[in-house]
């Protein structure tokens, strides 16, 4: 028997997600700008590899079940101190996280060797600061 009610639509009354923690508006620090430009310019030199456009593709034609070989992704983030805190050189909590997750992506990228595809994007939640 299927569900009740559409999936993946919430009902009026059900739960609510947390929303991501806020960080609080300020002025943005000029050494974690620093950080965080450096950090963004290698994501975005290792996103504009050609492979990373071969990868996107052979994960796309996997998903839609005409894989053209099988592909490998080694799962980083149950590592405890993949990214470890001493690495981190933002002042502020929230940017240090947003840091961190820079961190880890170009690290996967540059040591791991699987087939994980950088994106030429981060995603990060309401942070008014930058």
């Amino acid at each position: 028997m299927g569900p009740d009610r559409p999936i993946g639509r919430r009902q009026k009354d059900g739960p609510r997600r947390r929303p991501p923690q806020r960080l609080q508006k300020r002025p943005l620090d000029n050494r974690d700008r620093e950080v965080l430009r450096s950090l963004a310019s290698r994501r975005m030199e290792q996103a504009s590899l050609p492979v990373m456009v071969t990868r996107r593709r052979q994960w796309t034609a996997l998903k839609d079940l005409r894989g053209e070989r099988p592909m490998v992704l080694f799962e980083t983030w149950p590592l405890e101190n993949y990214v470890a805190e001493e690495e981190l050189r933002c002042q502020d909590a929230g940017l240090r996280q947003v840091a961190q997750e820079m961190r880890a992506v170009i690290r996967q990228a540059e040591e791991i060797g699987d087939d994980y595809v950088v994106e030429p994007f981060l995603r990060v939640w309401d942070i008014d600061a930058l």
